[in-house]
């Protein structure tokens, strides 16, 4: 079922999940790569932290930034 009027808004809610999600785990985003009409492809490299992301049939670029654009939060912020 086609969902033209934004009824479900999946999209919406597993970003608003995802967000909750690693707040309660004390990590803080930021930069993201949401919205639109274009699908989109990550790869995480665990023991270094790099971090690219594809968007639609594109090339692979890698985020930079500290830890691949998510840091952990600290006591006091």
């Amino acid at each position: 079922m086609l969902d033209t009027q934004g009824t479900f808004q999946i999209g919406k809610r597993n970003y608003l999940a995802a967000r909750r999600i690693l707040w309660k785990a004390g990590l803080l985003i930021r930069g993201e790569a949401v919205g639109g009409e274009v699908s989109r492809t990550t790869r995480l490299e665990v023991a270094s932290g790099r971090m690219w992301i594809r968007e639609g049939a594109g090339i692979d670029r890698e985020l930079v930034g500290q830890r691949a654009g998510v840091r952990k939060a600290t006591e006091g912020e």
